[in-house]
């Protein structure tokens, strides 16, 4: 009852993925503001959530396709 109510009244958030200790993500990042773009792999946290499909991706994949849509 508590569930479907607030979902909708709108007050719950679907995340894009789980959110534990176990995902990792891929984050495209500058070292230091200087030199080649890097994918760096780490665990999600909650302000990776903001970034998701801009510089944090789900996959490896993913983020070296939008990594290569940036060096062109």
């Amino acid at each position: 009852m508590g569930y479907k109510r607030d979902e909708e009244q709108g007050l719950l958030l679907r995340l894009p993925c789980k959110m534990d200790e176990n995902t990792k993500v891929y984050e495209i990042y500058r070292f230091c503001g200087e030199g080649a773009w890097e994918i760096e792999e780490h665990y999600i946290k909650f302000s990776d959530l903001k970034k998701i499909g801009m510089t944090v991706f789900l996959t490896h994949e993913v983020a070296e396709k939008a990594l290569a849509e940036m060096e062109d």
